[in-house]
C-alpha cells in the first residue's frame, strides 16, 4: 500500500481537473475567485444564455435546460445597455394615419379624383347644362270683384235749408247718376214733392224738375200765403224700376237765387215707404252751375 503513495496526489489532481471541466463557467470563476466548494455564484445575475444553446452541465454532469430567449440584450452584468434598446413604435390608430387629417382614412388607399368631363370635339357643341328648377310662382292675392251697386226704384232729395235763409226750395233739374256715373234716362219717371206752387206763372209742380228745361223750375208754395211751409222740403222721383244709384246732379233756379238749396240729404228706397238713412248728405255750393254729388268709390 505504501508503494502507491507517490501517485495519489496525481490521481487527486486529475479528478479535480475533471470536475472543474464539468462545472459551468460561473462555478469555475467562483472556484477561481476562492468561493466555497458548493460553487455558489457571486454574480447577482447570470449572463443570458444564447437562445438554442445547451446549458453547461451542472455539478452532477446533467445538462441544464436552455434559458428562454430574451428580447433584452445582456452585457457582462446581465443588464441592457441604453444603445441596445429598440424604441417601440405604437401602431397607427384606427382613426387614420398621422398627418392625414381625415379620421378613418387608410394611409395605403389611394383617393380617387373626380373624373373631368371630356372636352367637346372640334365643331361639336358643348352639351347644355341642366336647367335649374324654376322658382315657384308667387301667390297673388285673389282678385275681388267689386260688389255691384244695390238697385232702388225711388230716390228723394231733402232740402234742409236755403242760402237766402228763407223757407223756400227750388230745382231747375234733378238727375240720378247710375253705376257708370252718368245721368240715367228719365223717360217715364214720376216726380212728386211735399209742396209745390200751384198759381204763380201757371204753377211750379215737381214734374218741371225732370222735363229737361233749365228755364222751368219746381218751386215750393209761397204765392198768396201768409206763411210758406218751412223746411225740410223734399223732391221725390219714381224711376219705374230698380236702378243702380251712385249719386245725383242738381241744377238750381237760373233766373234768381231764391230757394237755392244749401243743406241737403239724399235717400234711396225700394218701395217708396222705407227710406232708412241717407246715402249722401252735406252742403251744396251757392251757384247756378250744375253740381254732381257721388258716392265714394268702393
Amino acid at each position: 500500500m505504501r508503494k502507491t503513495a507517490w501517485f495519489e496526489p496525481l490521481v487527486v489532481t486529475g479528478l479535480c481537473s475533471s470536475l472543474l471541466a464539468c462545472l459551468p463557467q460561473q462555478e469555475v470563476s467562483a472556484y477561481s475567485a476562492g468561493t466555497d466548494v458548493n460553487g455558489a455564484p457571486l454574480l447577482e445575475q447570470p449572463p443570458a444564455q444564447q437562445p438554442g444553446s445547451m446549458a453547461a452541465p451542472d455539478v452532477d454532469g446533467e445538462p441544464q435546460a436552455p434559458d428562454a430567449p430574451s428580447d433584452t440584450p445582456a452585457n457582462t452584468d446581465g443588464l441592457a445597455q441604453p444603445d441596445q434598446l429598440v424604441p417601440v413604435v405604437p401602431p397607427a390608430e384606427a382613426t387614420g394615419s398621422e398627418g392625414s387629417g381625415e379620421p378613418g382614412e387608410d394611409p395605403g388607399r389611394e383617393v380617387a379624383e373626380p373624373t373631368p368631363e371630356p372636352a367637346p370635339a372640334p365643331g361639336e357643341e358643348a352639351p347644355a347644362a341642366a336647367p335649374e328648377p324654376a322658382a315657384p310662382p308667387e301667390l297673388l292675392p285673389p282678385v275681388v270683384e267689386p260688389a255691384a251697386p244695390a238697385q232702388f226704384r225711388f230716390v228723394r232729395l231733402v232740402a234742409d235749408s236755403e242760402f237766402n235763409g228763407g223757407p223756400l226750395s227750388t230745382a231747375a233739374e234733378l238727375d240720378v247718376l247710375g253705376a257708370d256715373g252718368q245721368a240715367l234716362d228719365r223717360t217715364g219717371w214720376v216726380a212728386t214733392a211735399d209742396s209745390a206752387e200751384p198759381t204763380f206763372f201757371g204753377g211750379a209742380p215737381a214734374a218741371l224738375a225732370i222735363d229737361g228745361q233749365a228755364a222751368s223750375v219746381w218751386h215750393t208754395a209761397w204765392f198768396q200765403l201768409v206763411a210758406p211751409p218751412a223746411h225740410p222740403h223734399y223732391l221725390q222721383l219714381d224711376m219705374g224700376q230698380p236702378r243702380a244709384v251712385t249719386g245725383f246732379r242738381y241744377l238750381a233756379r237760373q233766373d234768381a237765387s231764391v230757394g237755392r238749396i244749401a243743406e241737403y240729404r239724399f235717400f234711396v228706397s225700394a218701395d217708396g215707404v222705407e227710406w232708412g238713412e241717407p246715402i249722401l248728405a252735406g252742403r251744396l255750393q251757392d251757384t247756378a252751375e250744375a253740381q254732381a254729388v257721388r258716392l265714394p268709390a268702393p
